[in-house]
């Protein structure tokens, strides 16, 4: 607000109700403030009338750097047209007339900050369960990828436990076959008659 006796009332009224509160004088230096602050803010209330920037001009422009924060547009004057182009281009969530009564503009603020601290902490969730997601996902991939390679791996021994359990078979057969002739000839017709068997049973 231009006006700085506003200006101090307002901040004595919402400093006594525990909010911490920045002033400005204009648009540009309320854009400044909005800017220049390490801290976000949860609402913005804005004079219409005002030498450079009208409240409908500072509330638009204020959208790029507080886009979650409430807008109040207080002014001394009926002017329809002002009110819609407050609505239309500052996205304000309520219009007040000066001057105001105290306990029903703590009140709709109060409401207002409730509202807004909701949208940011549903936000804020939604952003968790997002990230979230993408991690669960980029671990199922992972998961899946190391089942596989792990499957592969077993596969491989199992390939080359058979390969070597042949192996060692054939090797004793021979050995068999050449320490007892007969036995050796025993053990090739046990194992004719077990493919039989085998193919019989499929």
């Amino acid at each position: 607000d231009d006006e700085a006796s506003i200006r101090r009332a307002l901040e004595r009224l919402l400093r006594r109700a525990g909010y911490k509160v920045v002033t400005a004088d204009g648009g540009q230096a309320g854009l400044d403030a909005i800017a220049a602050a390490s801290h976000g803010f949860d609402l913005i209330i804005s004079d219409q009338r005002m030498p450079g920037m009208n409240g409908a001009e500072f509330l638009e422009r204020s959208l790029s750097t507080a886009p979650d924060a409430g807008r109040f547009l207080l002014t001394g004057y009926s002017d329809y047209e002002a009110l819609v182009d407050a609505i239309n281009r500052g996205e304000i969530h309520r219009y007040l007339d000066k001057p105001w009564n105290d306990e029903e503009l703590l009140l709709q603020i109060r409401q207002t900050i409730e509202q807004v601290t909701l949208k940011r902490e549903h936000k804020e969730m939604a952003a968790v369960i997002q990230r979230q997601n993408a991690e669960l996902q980029e671990l199922n991939k992972n998961l899946e990828q190391t089942v596989l390679q792990r499957s592969r791996q077993l596969i491989k021994q199992k390939e080359d436990f058979d390969d070597t359990f042949m192996e060692a078979f054939r090797l004793i057969s021979a050995l068999v076959e050449m320490l007892s002739p007969a036995l050796g000839d025993y053990l090739l017709h046990v194992g004719s008659l077990s493919r039989k068997v085998a193919r019989q049973l499929d």
